[in-house]
């Protein structure tokens, strides 16, 4: 999406959308006649980035609690006898926790996680049996943001030794990624501080000069940079050349990438790496309800409705790119049954 695309409404644009679907929900749950026979949750992210209205957005789309949505007259028809709700949550670790063990029905998740979880290489998620992971879809691509005061000295990746570097909420994908960037950057043990903050947190303690720099793994754009972008207070330094490379090595199935110019307000464009972020449920998930999901994921309506109600911050949804990042975890089989049906798969 170009930036003249992302011109439009604000974060409390999406806040107001998202307290709008609760209105439309409102007279749906009074003239409910039984309770809906299935619950589905969506464990998501804080509510300040990306995946949480997005998960709101999905919820609502797949969702006919009733069983009597008229799709002539609605938006989106939705599943028969589903309830779908979006979690907040602290991210992708946190997400996988609350899947393997049941908690949750669904979680969006970084793929790179996704994969090491299943493979059994994420000490993060050790107990728990990673291998029961199965994806419906890639849903878009997160960007590693490395934010700067503007008027800061750090020009390098370099330059951040013997400086401050927030790294991460304990439970997000962030703080998992960080650890890889230390490596490949060098910068394991030559930072003055490297305290678990969220990138809200981070962004509050870099405007009022107690912190000299912070990751965060988001889609673009992302509240917590846009708020300070927007203040010309920030720079976004540059992830290329050999640590770039060392870094997709290490953490497939990560790229190297670019956010776009003008994302960020007069930001120019930044090399950096990037990974898709999947929606993933278990292996015991009914293989009938997932394969409903699907379909009513990249249905028109849904499309249509993700659109009118989204706004520039919730990214676009593209089922050209549904099967990107993804082989391990596999396909749940009810997502693989729609993906040969529509085509997209033999």
């Amino acid at each position: 999406m170009g930036a003249a695309e992302r011109q439009g409404p604000t974060r409390r644009g999406v806040l107001t959308g998202l307290a709008g679907l609760a209105a439309w929900a409102a007279p749906q749950a009074l003239a409910q006649e039984a309770p809906p026979s299935r619950f589905f949750r969506i464990a998501s992210g804080p509510s300040g980035g990306i995946y949480y209205p997005l998960a709101g957005l999905i919820a609502a789309a797949i969702s006919n609690p009733t069983s009597h949505r008229a799709c002539e007259v609605e938006a989106v028809c939705g599943i028969p006898g589903l309830l779908a709700v979006a979690q907040t949550s602290s991210g992708s670790i946190a997400n996988l926790h609350r899947l393997l063990k049941g908690d949750v029905e669904s979680a969006f998740c970084q793929a790179d996680l996704a994969r090491r979880a299943a493979q059994g290489t994420l000490p993060s998620v050790s107990g728990l049996d990673g291998s029961k992971l199965r994806a419906i879809a890639y849903l878009f691509p997160e960007y590693l943001h490395i934010v700067v005061h503007k008027d800061s000295s750090i020009r390098t990746l370099a330059d951040l030794a013997d400086h401050s570097l927030a790294l991460g909420s304990f439970e997000s994908g962030t703080r998992i990624v960080a650890e890889v960037f230390l490596k490949v950057a060098d910068l394991e043990d030559r930072l003055s501080k490297a305290p678990d903050l969220s990138p809200i947190d981070a962004a509050y303690h870099l405007r009022k000069g107690s912190l000299d720099a912070f990751l965060a793994m988001a889609g673009v754009p992302d509240d917590s940079v846009e708020s300070l972008a927007q203040d010309r207070a920030i720079r976004l330094l540059p992830f290329r050349g050999q640590a770039a490379a060392r870094f997709t090595e290490a953490q497939p199935p990560f790229e190297e990438a670019a956010i776009l110019g003008g994302i960020y307000d007069s930001l120019p464009v930044t090399p950096t790496v990037a990974v898709g972020a999947l929606w993933l449920v278990a292996d015991t998930l009914e293989e009938e309800l997932v394969y409903a999901i699907t379909e009513a994921l990249w249905s028109k309506d849904t499309e249509v409705f993700l659109k009118a109600n989204g706004g520039y911050r919730v990214p676009r949804l593209n089922a050209d790119r549904a099967l990107k990042d993804i082989g391990v975890p596999p396909l749940h089989p009810g997502a693989a049954r729609f993906y040969k049906k529509s085509g997209r798969i033999a």
